[in-house]
Parts: structure tokens; C-alpha cells; sequence
């Protein structure tokens, strides 16, 4: 009676199985087994699901136009369009989980990933190196050696390097920036100098201009006090003809601009002198 069970559940699984299969929305060909791996190389997990197998998984890659599927856990799909590394390649003991949808078939193991092609190509190459379980391959990642695996027998193939995302390229906006604010700042540099040597030379004409200013002050000063004083216009000039040249010998509260009368007191000299005969003769004499 158990074994009946265990029959029925294992036809009604493949009943299932095949109605998955039979409802993609895509055309499926022929899956393409490719072994057992310890890595799932560039392949993103698509999460898990309960009734997994392999048709699921085929069919959910495949609509994505993956090249590439892999089942681990028993439950949970892997798409991406490289095998994994194939340094990874594991024994297929390894994968000995079943599928949660399809018992009959292995969905990988613990840590350990079965792969296959989805049919859409049927020669895909491998991923190069090892990369962490789940992650999203790097665009710009630098391939290796590719591996084809082809009726039994690995074909090495060699590839260049290459960055899908072209971000080895320089970047020609940046540079052009670059250029540009070099420039600028170039030419500020420059303008900024020659600014400071015309202030220069102009603070030293402006200087020279003070300095020769001053001097021509004091000198024209000292020349007119002497003017001043020499050609005072009070003086009668007659008299400075005949004075002596001298400055501050005469009192300036004295106005000497007109001739001034001066009058003098007379002085009276009386001289008596005695003549013949006994007369006296006066003489009277007068000077001023």
C-alpha cells in the first residue's frame, strides 16, 4: 500500500511537471545538461520556490532569454547567460538534493548548484573565476579563459578582456572640464600678476610724485619768504638804495611807505665879542 502511495505522488508530481512545462509562455527545446558545480559563477538567484524542477526552472529562465540555468537546495533557480567557472566543476554525487516539485530529479545540493543550458544556444561558454553565490556580475568585469564544454570533451577558448559598460573608456566630458578649468584658472593666475605689478609701478610713479611735490614746495617757499622780506612794499625806495641790506633792521611798526617831515627844534648860539672903543658885538648864530 505505501509503495502505491509513493507511486501516485510520484506520477502526479510528473503530472505536474509536465503541465508546468506544457503552460510556458515560450517555446522550450531541449534542455542541455551541463553537470554539477560548487559556484553559480555569474547566475542570479530568482529566488525559491515550492514545488520546484527542472521544467520550472527552465521555463522562468528561457522567458527571460537567459542562456543558462541552475537549481540548488531543491529549491531555488538560478538564470544567467555563462556557465559557472570551470575551475567549479564538482562530481555529480554532489548534487544529490531533490527537486521540491519533481523528487525524481536532482535541484543541485547543499552549496552545490546542476546546471543547464535552456536550449536557446546550444554552446555557451564559462564564466572566468570564482564569484560569490547570488551576486549580479559586474559589467565591466575582465573575462578569462572561456570553457565550452562539447560532447563529453572541454574546449578552451581564449578571449579578450572586454567592459560591457565601456567604462575603460576615458571619459572625454571630464577631460574637456578638466582642461577648461585649467585654464581659467591659468589665466586668472596671469591677470592677477600683471594687476600687481601695474599697482606696483603705479604706487612708485605716484610716490616719486609726492616726494619731487615736497620738494618743490619747501624750495618755492623758502623763495618767496626771501621775496617777502627783501621787497617789502612800505619801503621808500630811495632810501634802499642806500641801506643797508640787511633783513630785520628796521622796525616794523613803522610805516615806511611816504617820505615823513620831521621837524627839528633850531638852536640858537649867542656869541658876544668885544670890539674898539669898548662896544660889544652880539652875534647871534643859528642851526638846526
Amino acid at each position: 500500500m505505501l509503495h502505491i502511495q509513493r507511486f501516485a505522488a510520484a506520477a502526479l508530481l510528473l503530472l505536474y511537471a509536465s503541465e508546468v512545462t506544457a503552460n510556458c509562455t515560450v517555446h522550450l527545446n531541449t534542455p542541455i545538461p551541463k553537470g554539477c558545480f560548487s559556484s553559480p559563477g555569474q547566475l542570479v538567484d530568482q529566488g525559491s520556490y515550492t514545488y520546484q524542477s527542472d521544467g520550472y526552472c527552465q521555463c522562468l529562465c528561457a522567458t527571460a532569454n537567459k542562456l543558462v540555468y541552475a537549481m540548488t537546495k531543491g529549491t531555488n533557480c538560478f538564470c544567467g547567460d555563462l556557465l559557472p567557472p570551470a575551475n567549479a566543476v564538482a562530481t555529480n554525487s554532489s548534487c544529490n538534493a531533490p527537486c521540491d516539485g519533481y523528487p525524481p530529479n536532482m535541484c543541485g545540493g547543499n552549496s552545490f548548484f546542476t546546471v543547464s543550458l535552456t536550449g536557446i544556444e546550444s554552446s555557451v561558454g564559462n564564466a572566468g573565476g570564482n564569484s560569490a553565490s547570488g551576486q549580479k556580475p559586474s559589467s565591466a568585469q575582465s573575462q578569462g579563459p572561456s570553457v565550452v564544454t562539447e560532447s563529453g570533451q572541454v574546449i578552451t577558448v581564449t578571449a579578450a578582456s572586454s567592459a560591457q559598460s565601456g567604462s575603460g573608456k576615458p571619459n572625454k566630458a571630464g577631460i574637456a572640464a578638466g582642461i577648461v578649468v585649467g585654464i581659467v584658472a591659468l589665466g586668472a593666475i596671469v591677470g592677477g600678476a600683471v594687476l600687481l605689478i601695474r599697482r606696483r609701478k603705479r604706487n612708485a610713479v605716484e610716490e616719486e610724485y609726492r616726494r619731487n611735490a615736497a620738494v618743490n614746495q619747501f624750495v618755492n617757499g623758502q623763495a618767496k619768504s626771501e621775496a617777502s622780506s627783501t621787497n617789502d612794499q612800505r619801503l621808500d625806495p630811495s632810501i634802499m638804495h642806500h641801506r643797508r641790506q640787511s633783513i630785520g633792521s628796521i622796525a616794523d611798526e613803522r610805516d615806511f611807505s611816504r617820505r615823513i617831515l620831521q621837524v627839528r627844534r633850531p638852536i640858537f648860539d649867542l656869541r658876544v665879542r668885544p670890539r674898539q672903543g669898548g662896544l660889544l658885538l652880539a652875534q647871534i648864530l643859528y642851526r638846526t
